[in-house]
């Protein structure tokens, strides 16, 4: 459970140091202006799927509180609770990002 809870975490940490994965290959034959707006759409598109993930994430662990894990006996709902505080995490550094990014400001796009 450590492990999940690892990944979750880091995967926001990842989110705000522009270390997520993503295919410059493509990327960086783009004219700037495309490049713009094909960044923009796919931070608008990771948020609108961890806003989806988060939902049912706490759906799940509400679902799984009271079931507890054969070996550790350990409540489910700890371990489904990783997804929705790792996905909240990683709105908040897509957020961070959309206004430093593409809010008027000179931001870290390239990174």
């Amino acid at each position: 459970y450590a492990f999940i809870w690892v990944v979750m975490l880091g995967s926001g940490c990842a989110m705000r140091a522009y270390k997520h994965i993503r295919v410059d290959f493509f990327l960086d034959r783009m004219e700037p202006k495309v490049r713009y707006y094909v960044e923009l759409g796919s931070y608008i598109l990771m948020l609108v799927t961890l806003v989806m993930l988060t939902y049912y994430g706490v759906n799940i662990a509400a679902r799984t509180t009271n079931l507890l894990s054969a070996g550790l006996h350990v409540s489910k709902g700890f371990m489904y609770s990783s997804i929705p505080v790792g996905c909240i995490l990683m709105i908040l550094f897509i957020i961070e990002i959309l206004a430093n990014d593409f809010g008027g400001k000179k931001g870290n796009a390239d990174k």
